[in-house]
């Protein structure tokens, strides 16, 4: 039949790459005159059941199943880390003190031990790195803005990790003059 030989055309190795594989154009439409030499010897709907079932084989083999569990486990997440951070407004004044607070606890409520950085982004990007602090439970600290970052958006990132993992907490700020 033709489509066997067009399935061997098309190679063993554009099968078995996810989303690669192209059928070739005798699959999909094949010329007028291929079409001609092959109606007599078989009806219609025959040869569109056999296309479809080709297709979708080949669809599937291609897909790579997708998923991501490992049959090793029993499906159970890790318990995250439940961390905060709080501050007195998205608005602090330039040069003033502005306090936070961080907390760590686990899932029962227990204190962590954790390590914080602090990240300030512009525009979705990190433009500086600063501190690095070792705490338990919780933690506090008092940071000034500068007058260079009035009226500008920032994201006041505080990166805290955990022996459960790591959080990001994102605040947004606008500092006032």
């Amino acid at each position: 039949m033709q489509l066997e030989g067009a399935i061997e055309r098309v190679g063993a190795s554009s099968l078995n790459r996810p989303g690669s594989y192209v059928a070739p154009r005798s699959i999909v439409a094949p010329r007028l005159e291929d079409r001609n030499a092959t109606e007599s010897s078989s009806p219609p709907l025959a040869k569109a059941g056999a296309l479809a079932a080709i297709v979708l084989a080949l669809g599937v083999s291609a897909c790579g199943g997708g998923s991501k569990s490992d049959s090793s486990t029993d499906g159970a997440r890790p318990p995250a880390p439940r961390v905060t951070l709080a501050a007195p407004t998205h608005r602090p004044v330039a040069g003033a003190p502005w306090p936070i607070r961080i907390s760590a606890r686990g899932p029962s409520g227990e204190s962590l031990a954790a390590v914080v950085r602090y990240q300030y982004l512009f525009g979705g990007a990190v433009v500086a790195r600063r501190s690095r602090y070792r705490f338990r439970g919780s933690f506090r600290d008092t940071i000034r803005w500068p007058a260079r970052s009035v009226g500008l958006p920032l994201t006041f990132r505080a990166v805290v990790s955990t022996s459960l993992g790591t959080r990001r907490l994102d605040y947004d700020v606008q500092v006032k003059p």
